[in-house]
């Protein structure tokens, strides 16, 4: 039987508040962008998966998101938080 190596891919997840107002002036590729510089400070987070996990009616009805992705790219940047 061969074996074969699993590749490890650094990942993390986080929650970030966003406004509805600035997802509504994007694409889908920009979306991704804001999510991503929201979440860790730059625009290299791949592999991009998220969800919603509240609306904040305190704050302008932003939304509560749960970002998750492969930070390899994004954390060799000093951006990276």
């Amino acid at each position: 039987m061969k074996r074969t190596k699993t590749r490890y891919t650094p990942t993390t997840t986080r929650r970030i508040s966003v406004a509805l107002s600035e997802i509504i002036h994007h694409d889908h590729e920009g979306f991704l962008d804001l999510l991503s510089e929201l979440a860790v400070g730059n625009t290299m987070l791949m592999d991009i998966t998220w969800k919603l996990v509240t609306i904040d009616s305190m704050n302008d009805n932003s939304l509560i998101l749960e970002v998750t992705g492969d930070i390899t790219e994004a954390e060799k940047l000093d951006s990276f938080t």
